[in-house]
């Protein structure tokens, strides 16, 4: 086990290791960035769940895991999955399924996916379906415009948009949901 002191990386050379500090309105460096290992799938340019998945699971097969390979990983991003406006709005379990076959894909393959979803047009039991079959969990809550006490508390309170919320954590054989 590393020393505490170790953790936090050499303080004397002003450089840090690792941090549990997050900036979400810095932009990541461009060549972080690979449009090869992204894809950004719209619920509005796909007609079914299934075009979704095929979309899917072509843009995965390109990161399978291999030993000593590519390290690379791939993303994928879903905006508004149960959205009023995409097709297959009100198709519940069509849904469930589909996050149950993406996520086993995503298992099996050196890539990861993040989901949004408006919670408020799910009905509570299928909600929770979806937080069950999450790894991570997060909300963002919005901060109100005009909080004179949290303005008080909070430096840099203009700038903000709202609070990141972490409801669960990866854990890998876990029975907890």
């Amino acid at each position: 086990f590393l020393n505490r002191a170790d953790s936090f990386g050499n303080v004397a050379d002003n450089k840090q290791e690792f941090s549990h500090d997050f900036d979400l309105r810095k932009p990541l460096e461009r060549h972080l960035l690979n449009a090869q290992h992204i894809e950004c799938l719209s619920t509005q340019d796909v007609d079914t769940l299934h075009d979704l998945q095929n979309r899917s699971s072509a843009f995965l097969s390109k990161h399978q895991r291999k030993e000593g390979g590519n390290l690379s990983a791939g993303r994928i991003a879903i905006q508004s999955l149960c959205a009023p406006q995409c097709g297959y709005f009100g198709k519940d379990w069509d849904m469930v399924s589909f996050l149950r076959s993406l996520k086993a894909m995503v298992r099996s393959s050196n890539a990861v996916a993040i989901i949004t979803f408006p919670y408020t047009v799910l009905s509570d039991s299928f909600c929770k379906r979806w937080q069950h079959l999450a790894d991570t969990l997060l909300s963002i809550k919005a901060i109100p415009d005009e909080d004179k006490d949290l303005a008080k508390l909070l430096t840099g309170y203009q700038d903000m948009v709202g609070f990141l919320h972490v409801h669960k954590v990866a854990q890998t054989n876990s029975q907890v949901p």
